[in-house]
């Protein structure tokens, strides 16, 4: 190979300890708009999208997530100045190993990922 480096031959990068991973490209930025709703987990608005955007957070309002497939990633995002909206787990899940069906608070104009870590599909991180 003419003017290769160690860094550009394809052996060198098929063996790094830090590859890329395998055909993970990211195709859609689609974000869904969601009005956080109610006050408890069973009247929060669904969230059915991989990016959500927040449009309406107040702390009393919120979101919920769905049942969950291990490894599916959901990206939240608040998008106004001022109050975190609940974001719950499934009915009888948990997040971050928490209290069954209790949330967590979604910081405003901080977008937040949540990772469903089990083969039940209830429990996010």
């Amino acid at each position: 190979m003419a003017n290769a480096t160690n860094a550009t031959k394809v052996g060198n990068l098929i063996n790094s300890a830090n590859p890329l991973p395998d055909a993970v490209v990211e195709t859609t930025t689609s974000v869904v708009d969601v009005a956080a709703t109610g006050t408890v987990q069973t009247d929060a608005a669904p969230i059915s999208a991989r990016y959500v955007r927040i449009t309406n957070n107040t702390a009393a309002n919120g979101v919920i997530l769905p049942l969950g497939v291990k490894g599916q990633s959901i990206t939240v995002y608040p998008a106004l100045i001022t109050n975190a909206p609940k974001v719950y787990p499934p009915v009888g899940g948990t997040i971050a190993n928490g209290t069954v069906n209790a949330s967590v608070a979604a910081t405003a104009r901080t977008k937040t990922n949540f990772v469903c870590i089990d083969d039940t599909g209830l429990n996010w991180v």
